[in-house]
């Protein structure tokens, strides 16, 4: 469920930010805007404009979802939601359910749509009209499925190797690190060395 999430979340971003980018640079607005503001500060605010349109989205979804399961809850019988997620550490097996999963997962998908959006941001800024829209933003969608469909494969893969690659490589980071960390295969610590991992690819991705 959270690796779709991760994965619904970050086509979305991208496709808005390259839409924007390409719409900005066939018009020639682009190059007006040059003259007074930075390409980098250029493309920071159409991310971060996107990020916060998304997550916006996404918080109300979960918003909405939360009421409606109390609501639930309290007049059908269902049973609550720690109850839930006890029965599911019991039936999992995983060992770090609760607030600081939620956290994990939070944090994790904001860097890995991050690091997406600037690869948007990046590939929008290759393109020169609008006929080039399909091919920026397939390449990007490309990389992001990647991304979910090995994560799917690696969480079934019981090998500490496989944990750890899986957990630090920038692309599968997003939606494998927290997933492991969740299932006790990986600690705190690996998990903190995944965030500063993909900040740095982030900051690497911004420089270019």
């Amino acid at each position: 469920v959270y690796a779709i999430v991760v994965l619904m979340v970050s086509i979305m971003a991208a496709s808005y930010i390259i839409r924007a980018v390409v719409e900005e640079k066939s018009s020639k607005l682009v190059e007006m805007l040059l003259l007074n503001v930075r390409p980098l500060s250029l493309i920071a605010g159409k991310i971060l404009a996107a990020l916060a349109y998304v997550f916006s989205l996404l918080i109300l979804f979960l918003v909405c979802v939360l009421v409606s399961y109390g609501f639930s809850s309290l007049f059908f019988g269902i049973p609550g939601l720690g109850e839930i997620l006890g029965i599911l550490s019991e039936q999992t097996g995983m060992a770090n359910i609760g607030g600081g999963m939620i956290f994990a997962m939070l944090l994790s998908l904001l860097l890995g749509c991050l690091t997406f959006a600037i690869i948007a941001g990046i590939s929008g800024a290759g393109c020169s009209s609008m006929d080039d829209i399909s091919g920026a933003a397939t390449a990007s969608t490309l990389l992001i499925m990647a991304g979910y469909f090995v994560s799917v494969v690696v969480i079934n893969i019981s090998s500490a190797g496989v944990e750890v690659f899986s957990s630090l490589c920038p692309v599968l980071s997003v939606c494998c690190a927290p997933v492991q960390y969740a299932m006790g295969n990986i600690s705190l610590g690996m998990l903190v060395v995944s965030w500063v991992v993909q900040a740095a690819v982030i900051l690497l991705l911004a420089l270019l």
